[in-house]
């Protein structure tokens, strides 16, 4: 634990974690939020409606979290209720699964503390498997140089950030209306878009944060989707902000829509959905030809599968374990 001052109630932080069956990984997530350099004001788990561990794992931790609890409703729903609760000038979200890097606070608060414009803050992410080593935890420079003040276009294009490396002001999340509880997979990505609309956004040059790779996963266990859930976020968001299709383009636009499709025909191939994965492949080279530049690479994914099919190597993917992203 840190032993910095407690921060002033002018710049307070709320942390909310949902936790859906989570009990192998809830500690790294709260360890991780106790290791910053700059403390948060208060931190809030909200177990998702559990059958495991996850809330024995919670309650170690005594009055240093808040424990929520509520029937399993999805990761927006438990975040919402976290969010109900929060009491902080500013709110970050982490999965039960994945851990922050040291700084993250202090390096993301700063940024919003001197521009007081800026509706987030957001930093970069490593990704992982197995535990987390404690290479993860600390904040190392990046140098890669993303978007920042007006990032509505570049959101289309790409999500840039993950939910675990924004730090975003409460008044805004209040006015935006928090997560979309009618979205299972997409619903952070909705909520980021229509932040980017209230105003400029921070750039944080640093790892902030690691997400942990697991097959569990919702964006990876979710049943058969005919359409990719960024592509039904993108389509909406641009029917509500219509000006927005002629500052991407439409060529542009395209790209990421096939993108979308070539994606989802991965983790079609990665549920064993072969017929599904060839008609997403298919879809995304309509829309972009100059998407076929993957085939190969998915040719070769699509063989592995086949064999691994045939031989019977695959085992298959258990849907219960995670709702989360």
């Amino acid at each position: 634990m840190s032993t910095s001052p407690p921060p002033s109630a002018a710049d307070t932080v709320s942390v909310i974690i949902p936790a859906y069956n989570a009990a192998p990984y809830l500690s790294d997530a709260i360890d991780s939020v106790l290791a910053q350099t700059r403390p948060a004001h208060e931190m809030i788990v909200v177990d998702d409606g559990s059958t495991d561990d996850t809330v024995t794992v919670a309650r170690r931790y005594g009055d240093r979290i808040l424990l929520l609890q509520q029937p399993n409703r999805g990761p927006a729903a438990a975040r919402n209720l976290g969010l109900a609760h929060a009491r902080g000038e500013y709110v970050a979200f982490l999965d039960a699964d994945d851990v922050w890097t040291d700084r993250n606070l202090e390096l993301q608060v700063r940024v919003l503390t001197e521009h007081p414009e800026y509706v987030l803050a957001y930093g970069h992410v490593r990704r992982f498997v197995g535990p987390a080593v404690p290479e993860l935890l600390h904040a190392t420079p990046c140098d890669r140089s993303w978007p920042q003040g007006d990032v509505s276009a570049a959101l289309i294009h790409d999500t840039i950030w993950a939910t675990c490396a924004a730090v975003i002001r409460r008044s805004v999340l209040v006015r935006t209306g928090g997560f979309d509880e009618a979205l299972r997979v997409g619903e952070d990505y909705d909520l980021w878009l229509r932040i980017a609309a209230q105003g400029p956004v921070g750039y944080v040059p640093y790892y902030v944060g690691a997400i942990r790779l697991r097959p569990d996963s919702a964006t990876r266990s979710h049943p058969f989707r005919t359409t990719p859930p960024e592509v039904r976020v993108i389509r909406r968001h641009l029917g509500r902000v219509p000006e927005l299709c002629q500052r991407v383009g439409q060529r542009a636009l395209r790209r990421r829509l096939a993108k979308c499709y070539v994606d989802l025909s991965f983790h079609d191939l990665q549920r064993n959905l072969l017929a599904a994965s060839l008609l997403h492949y298919g879809v995304a080279v309509t829309i972009a030809p100059t998407r076929a530049r993957t085939a190969p690479r998915y040719v070769a994914a699509l063989a592995r599968c086949i064999l691994e099919c045939t031989v019977g190597l695959r085992r298959p993917t258990d849907d219960s374990d995670r709702q989360g992203e």
